[in-house]
């Protein structure tokens, strides 16, 4: 009975030395003044482009910085986001896709960037800029054997191309000429920006099958 008694008299002392360590831990202290500057794009950024900031961080009061967050907000709601450790003061390159969406009209798009230093001291600042549709001069209609036929712009973003086809069924994706566009689908129906699957195209004549794309 004796060792039963000291070995529950062992266990009853753990959640004690917990608690004491609990007790001895204490959050830092915010400190410091985390400060950036910065510069919002000169032009309009394409829709499905990068857009590009550079971040100038230090803090005031010498402390230590830690990370630079930057959100990019559609009408409030986040469309894509990155940290960057910031070990010292210094410029730093903030990079976001802005996404491309049918229907979306031209307008401002705003970045939230938050510098944090190591004591957990922040400084939150929005920056807006312009951003807009592209039209495209060079889109193709890419067939599914790789035979590439130029798109004309008949109106805005709604494209055209007059393919040859002998066939009542063919398959394809869009992309322009230099590959930094590419319009495909995952289910052969669905649009995507970056997907190089083909879609599926049914039409009732066995000669000129004209092709309409609207973006």
């Amino acid at each position: 009975m004796k060792h039963i008694r000291y070995y529950i008299m062992a266990l009853l002392a753990l959640p004690l030395m917990a608690s004491c360590g609990d007790d001895d831990y204490s959050a830092p202290t915010p400190a410091g003044n985390p400060v950036m500057s910065y510069t919002a794009p000169a032009s309009a950024v394409w829709m499905g482009d990068e857009v590009e900031v550079k971040v100038n961080c230090k803090d005031d009061g010498g402390v230590a910085l830690s990370t630079l967050k930057a959100n990019l907000l559609f009408s409030g709601q986040s469309v894509d986001e990155t940290t960057i450790r910031t070990k010292e003061a210094g410029e730093y390159t903030v990079k976001l896709k802005v996404p491309y969406a049918q229907n979306v009209p031209d307008g401002k798009v705003d970045i939230q960037l938050t510098l944090q230093n190591v004591s957990t001291k922040s400084n939150t600042e929005t920056l807006s800029f312009d951003i807009k549709r592209p039209h495209f001069n060079n889109l193709q209609f890419v067939s599914a054997d790789g035979v590439k036929y130029d798109m004309t712009e008949k109106s805005d973003f709604v494209y055209q191309a007059v393919l040859p086809s002998s066939k009542k069924t063919f398959k394809g994706y869009f992309a322009t000429k230099d590959g930094k566009f590419v319009f495909g689908s995952s289910t052969g129906k669905d649009i995507s920006l970056g997907e190089t699957g083909n879609f599926n195209f049914t039409s009732e004549n066995m000669s000129d099958v004209v092709v309409t794309f609207t973006l």
